[in-house]
Parts: C-alpha cells; sequence; structure tokens
C-alpha cells in the first residue's frame, strides 16, 4: 500500500484538471438555495426532486418507515412524503442524493454509496447531539450538517480523478491520521487536503473549505468537535452502512441512551450540557 502511485503534482495536475473536473450538480445548488430562502415550501423541494427516480423513491421509503410510519399509514405521493418528514429533513436527503450524480460512472459506485451514507449518517447524528444541546452553538445547525455530508468528499474525488482502484484498497479500512497518512505515501495528497481543494472550486463557503481540510487534526471548535464525535459513533456502532436510507432505521431503533451517552461523556460539550 505504501508504494506510490503518483507523485502529489501529478495528482494536483489530474484533480484540478478544468477540462474535465466534476461540477456540482444543479439540482444541489437549488435544493441549498430552498433551505436558505426563507419563504420555500414545500411544493418548491418537491418541484425539483419529483424528476429524480433515485431522490423521490428513497424519500418515500423513509417517510413509510417505522421512523417516521409507526401507524403503518403508508404514503405513495412525494409532496406527502416531503410534508411528513418536513422540508429541511428531506432537502437532507436530497442534498446528499444529488451528490451521487457526479460519480455515477465510477467503477466503485456502491463504495461512493456506502461513503455517503456514512456521511449522511454522521451529519443527522451531528443534528441530533446539536438538538440535546442546551446552550447553543455559534454554527447554525444546518452548516454542522453540511460540514459532516462534505467531510470526505475527498476520497471520491481521488476515486475518479485520480486512482480509479482507491476504494479496492484497504484504504477505506483506516480512519483519521492513518488514513491521511497513507494517502500521502501513494498520491503525494490526503483526502483531506483533496476535499478542500474542489469546494473551493465549487465556490463553497470557507467554513465548509477549513472544515473538510481540518476534520482529522484537532480543534477548539465545537462545530469540528460535534461532527468528530458523531464520526466516532458511526464508525463504532454503524459501520456497514450501503445506502442513506438505512440511517433513519438505525437511529430510530438504537437505544437513546446509548447516542445520548458519548455526548454526555464529551469534556467539550458538559458547558453546553449544563
Amino acid at each position: 500500500m505504501t508504494e506510490k502511485f503518483s507523485s502529489r503534482e501529478e495528482s494536483l495536475s489530474l484533480i484540478q484538471d478544468t477540462q474535465n473536473i466534476p461540477t456540482l450538480p444543479d439540482r444541489f445548488l437549488k435544493i441549498r438555495e430552498i433551505t436558505t430562502h426563507p419563504h420555500s415550501n414545500s411544493d418548491d423541494l418537491s418541484a425539483i426532486i419529483e424528476t429524480d427516480l433515485a431522490t423521490a423513491s428513497t424519500l418515500l421509503k423513509i417517510a413509510n418507515s417505522a421512523s417516521y410510519n409507526p401507524h403503518g399509514r403508508m404514503l405513495a405521493s412525494l409532496s406527502h412524503a416531503i410534508a411528513r418528514l418536513g422540508v429541511s429533513a428531506s432537502a437532507e436527503v436530497a442534498m446528499s442524493m444529488s451528490l451521487l450524480q457526479i460519480f455515477i460512472t465510477t467503477e466503485s459506485i456502491h463504495r461512493v454509496h456506502a461513503l455517503w451514507a456514512h456521511a449522511y449518517a454522521v451529519g443527522i447524528l451531528s443534528k441530533h447531539f446539536y438538538q440535546r444541546l442546551k446552550t447553543p452553538l455559534t454554527t447554525h445547525i444546518s452548516t454542522v450538517f453540511m460540514m459532516c455530508l462534505l467531510h470526505d468528499v475527498g476520497q471520491v474525488i481521488l476515486t475518479t480523478r485520480v486512482d480509479q482502484g482507491y476504494f479496492d484498497r484497504d484504504l477505506p479500512s483506516l480512519h483519521s491520521q492513518a488514513l491521511c497518512d497513507a494517502e500521502q505515501s501513494l498520491y503525494g495528497i490526503d483526502h483531506a487536503e483533496v476535499g478542500a481543494l474542489i469546494l473551493e472550486i465549487w465556490n463553497m463557503p470557507d467554513i465548509l473549505i477549513q472544515s473538510t481540510l481540518n476534520h482529522h487534526k484537532t480543534s477548539d471548535d465545537s462545530a469540528h468537535n460535534l461532527c468528530k464525535l458523531a464520526e466516532l459513533f458511526v464508525q463504532q456502532n454503524w459501520p456497514n452502512l450501503r445506502h442513506i436510507e438505512e440511517v433513519h432505521q438505525l437511529l430510530h431503533y438504537s437505544p437513546a441512551d446509548k447516542i445520548d451517552a458519548i455526548l454526555q461523556a464529551s469534556p467539550a460539550f458538559q458547558k453546553y450540557l449544563a
């Protein structure tokens, strides 16, 4: 695994190739705009999602799951599913699904699905933790979700731009600094830096660029630490995620005290829980 695959210069050249660089899907940008517009509603969101069968199907699966449908009242309408889930939660699913469009041709698409499911789970869990805090963070909850959703985007860029065999190596079994060190040995660059580069190219806010660049580093920032705490729980308890719709089922069936215990035991959040 330590045998060099490409130099840093070669990797950067492939990642920053302006002729072939992936762009954010229009659907992602439109959905993100809806989440920030004060007068947007479920009809606006439905109009964007209804043309994408995969996203519409996923929303229906989640809306009809035990998490949101304890009385067994099944829905067959996308607009009704969005109404049941809420615009915010529906938009988060839709944004996560839209990112798959960029990488749909990769040979390791099943690994990419699993990666986005992991990122989505970290985002959802970070929101769960956020809502348990008695004192809110200075970073908005929607921004914390996006920090989590995009934190590993560099891994997918590496497999689509630099090494199509990225997910066929034993890299996915590594975490944190061990993963970054292995990537540095192979490509002269790690997924955190790659992720920050692509987010900068996509003109994403600096807070998302910096959180992606530094997500494996220690920090005093509470939003950063909330994401790391959520990722630790997902790695330890939900390691085999394959699809986004699994996340709400796992959250529903996991004991609340087990989930909350990791937050309550964290010294970094004691002042927010008091």
